[in-house]
């Protein structure tokens, strides 16, 4: 198993190594139990402050971002909200309606 630089994709396995938000990290499980297993952590977001995404979800676009994180300048069509700003109920429902789209 290779890791170059950039985000990759993640597995369940593995995410609890590279998830530091404990927040993001119990949605992000959560979310794959309910068969959203497409995603990748570390996103950048591309912004002049490189504000980091915890985890998205590409196809959707659809990400967390760590607690007390600013939603970053880029990315406008993207559904980001901090860990503490998601709950699981909205991250479902957000996942199956852009999947859809």
């Amino acid at each position: 198993f290779m890791e170059g630089p950039g985000p990759k994709a993640a597995s369940l396995v593995d995410i609890a190594d590279e998830i530091y938000d404990t927040r993001a990290l119990e949605l992000t499980r959560a979310a794959v139990a309910a068969g959203f297993d497409q995603f990748e952590v570390g996103f950048p977001s591309g912004d002049v402050d490189d504000t980091p995404i915890e985890v998205v979800w590409p196809e959707a676009k659809v990400g967390i971002l760590p607690a007390g994180v600013a939603r970053p300048s880029t990315l406008e069509e993207w559904e980001l909200r901090a860990s503490d700003h998601w709950t699981l109920e909205d991250l479902l429902a957000t996942l199956r309606r852009r999947s859809e789209i």
